[in-house]
């Protein structure tokens, strides 16, 4: 329950940042805006709001059914590989569930907006966190954070790990890079690899 009251308290927190515009992101190329105008808006510029708001949703929709989806078919990998559903959970199935946010970065970053790139990033965090409500309301018994196992519990703070280390680079905002990414992502790169590799172990 507080984390469903949390994440409506920091949504309307960064709306309301949002509008006094205290602080902007720097270093961005000078053609991100110039891009979004041209881009974007030529392929749906004529398409009327309301058939743009049912597209949407009928989208969001599909998603949500192939989720279900998915989980089933990860559950059956799971037991007929003989591998644990955390590990399954973590690799396969986080993988093709982070697949619509893999396209739709990559496609803002296509038409230059970057800080919605990154917003979709971030946002998509907060909301997966928050998502710990309807479950914990759906599981019956205790608090479901109770009934979590020590591989579950790893991934959970390696995913915290994983959000102050790109915390650390918006703040640090450093140029160095390693292999031709900057040092944040060079650490997450490694975090994942380790988190990966403790589940196949004891996960």
């Amino acid at each position: 329950m507080l984390l469903g009251l949390a994440y409506v308290g920091i949504v309307v927190i960064l709306r309301d940042y949002d509008k006094k515009q205290t602080w902007m992101p720097v270093e961005v190329p000078e053609t991100a805006e110039p891009l979004i105008g041209e881009v974007a808006p030529r392929a749906l510029d004529k398409v009327p709001f309301s058939r743009l708001v049912w597209g949407f949703a009928l989208l969001a929709l599909t998603i949500l059914v192939c989720g279900l989806v998915l989980t089933s078919t990860a559950a059956a990998i799971a037991e007929q590989s003989g591998l644990s559903t955390s590990f399954v959970g973590v690799t396969l199935l986080a993988t093709a569930t982070s697949l619509p946010e893999v396209s739709t970065t990559l496609a803002a970053v296509r038409i230059g907006a970057y800080s919605m790139a990154i917003s979709n990033i971030f946002g998509s965090n907060l909301l997966m966190i928050a998502l710990v409500l309807p479950a914990d309301l759906a599981y019956s018994g205790a608090p479901i954070l109770g009934a979590l196992d020590q591989a579950t519990a790893f991934a959970l703070i390696s995913g915290v790990l994983v959000t102050a280390i790109y915390l650390a680079g918006l703040l640090i905002r450093s140029h160095r890079t390693i292999f031709g990414m900057g040092i944040d992502s060079a650490l997450v790169l490694a975090v994942y690899a380790m988190t990966l590799g403790v589940f196949y172990h004891f996960g």
